[in-house]
C-alpha cells in the first residue's frame, strides 16, 4: 500500500542542509583532527540515509494475518487482522503529519497528510516499540489506495463502519 511521499522531500532537503553546515562547523573547529570529522561526515551520512531517504523506500503492507505500517526503515507496526475491531474513515485528521502518539490518549498517527485517513479501532490495546513503546488502541494511517485497501479489508471480513465515505 502506497503513502504520499513528497512529504519527505522538504524534511530531506531541510537535513541535508542541516547536516552539511553542522559538518563545515566540525571541520572548521576540528580541523586538526582528520578522525573527528571523518566520523562526523559517517554519523551524518547514516542520519541522512535512515532519516531523509529510507521514507522513499518503504510501504505499508497488508496480508493475510496482519497490517505493517512502516514510513522508513525508523519505524514499523504490525498488527494482527484479528485484533481489528472496527475500520473507520476520517475525513478531517490532525495538523500534525509523521509517526506521533497521544502523550495522554490511546492513539498512533502514521501519517503523511492531514484528511482521509484510515482508523483501526483494535480490540485490546497494543503496544508499539517502534514509538518508544507506547500502548494505543487507536491507529490512524493513511493510504494512496484507501479504497484497494478498504475493500481488501472487507474481504478478510473487516467492513468499514463507514462504508458509504469510501464506495
Amino acid at each position: 500500500m502506497r503513502y504520499r511521499k513528497a512529504t519527505f522531500f522538504s524534511t530531506f532537503i531541510l537535513l541535508a542542509f542541516a547536516l552539511i553546515f553542522l559538518n563545515i562547523f566540525f571541520g572548521l573547529t576540528f580541523f586538526k583532527d582528520q578522525a573527528i570529522l571523518i566520523i562526523a561526515i559517517l554519523v551524518s551520512a547514516a542520519l541522512l540515509i535512515v532519516l531523509g531517504v529510507s521514507p522513499f523506500l518503504t510501504h505499508h503492507t497488508l496480508s493475510d494475518t496482519d497490517i505493517q505500517l512502516r514510513q522508513g526503515w525508523y519505524f514499523r507496526a504490525v498488527i494482527p487482522l484479528s485484533n481489528i475491531e472496527r475500520i473507520q474513515v476520517v475525513e478531517r485528521g490532525p495538523m500534525r503529519t509523521g509517526v506521533f502518539f497521544e502523550v495522554v490518549g490511546k492513539a498512533l498517527y502514521v501519517t503523511t497528510q492531514r484528511g482521509d485517513l484510515i482508523l483501526l479501532s483494535l480490540r485490546q490495546p497494543q503496544r508499539f516499540g517502534f514509538a518508544w513503546g507506547k500502548r494505543a488502541g487507536r491507529v490512524y494511517f493513511d493510504t494512496i489506495d484507501k479504497n484497494v485497501v478498504l475493500r481488501r479489508m472487507a474481504e478478510k471480513a473487516l467492513t468499514p463502519a463507514n462504508q458509504d465515505r469510501w464506495s
